[in-house]
């Protein structure tokens, strides 16, 4: 179960350029549909032939590809004034077959929320499942996380932007499988686990094990490139 793998049911069919330099895109399905003019306040435009089935999500996803965003963004679509909601059909909510979207940052607590809400799906899921867009680019906005629950993260992919964690001494989980992101930098561990199967980025800086670790440390050859070692001795 990948909490963080995007949907890839929908692929653009091709795109067109007028005399005025804009974008057009028809995705979706080819023959019938109702096309709708998806505008940014920068000035791009694309044309999406939308079918029942195509979602606000899918449209997220569209134009995340090809506005370029960066890291730590989200989009925000509305119709006629009002904000795209991901979980209701796409059709039904646009007014006027027009949609307008405008890019800006992460909060803090938005980050957090979507964080939260892809844990309790992946405690209650047995299989993989999709994850809505806007919730993979506020979770991979996350920079430095505290992990303070007794929660296994078999099959979680942690935030992709992630450089300071820490497992607080509650968790109490194996990490066997867990892929680290390879931008981390300081890595804290709280609780005596063993450590096998983990294997650490190669930009790691710092590691700090608490005082009462006492594992096997199969990864002393990787451990020799960090600047700093605390194996809470003192």
């Amino acid at each position: 179960m990948d909490i963080a793998t995007p949907r890839a049911d929908i692929a653009p069919e091709d795109v067109e350029v007028d005399e005025g330099g804009s974008k057009r895109r028809r995705v979706g399905a080819v023959g019938d549909g109702r096309p709708l003019n998806v505008h940014g306040i920068d000035g791009s435009t694309f044309q999406l032939l939308a079918v029942d089935g195509t979602t606000v999500d899918d449209l997220y996803r569209i134009i995340r590809e090809s506005a370029g965003m960066k890291p730590g963004s989200r989009l925000v679509l509305t119709s006629g004034g009002k904000v795209l909601d991901a979980s209701k059909p796409l059709l039904q909510q646009v007014d006027g077959d027009e949609i307008m979207f405008v890019v800006r940052q992460i909060a803090a607590g938005e980050a957090a929320v979507s964080l939260l809400r892809a844990l309790a799906e992946a405690k209650v899921h047995s299989k993989q499942f999709p994850l809505l867009a806007a919730d993979v680019d506020a979770i991979n906005a996350i920079t430095s996380l505290t992990l303070d629950f007794d929660q296994s993260l078999d099959g979680v992919a942690l935030p992709s932007g992630l450089q300071r964690l820490t497992f607080g001494s509650d968790f109490n989980q194996s990490l066997d499988g867990v892929t680290l992101p390879s931008g981390l930098q300081t890595l804290t561990f709280n609780f005596n686990q063993s450590l096998d199967g983990v294997t650490l980025p190669s930009g790691l800086q710092t590691l700090t094990l608490d005082g009462e670790f006492n594992q096997k440390l199969g990864w002393c050859n990787a451990a020799q490139r960090l600047a700093e070692l605390d194996l809470g001795l003192l």
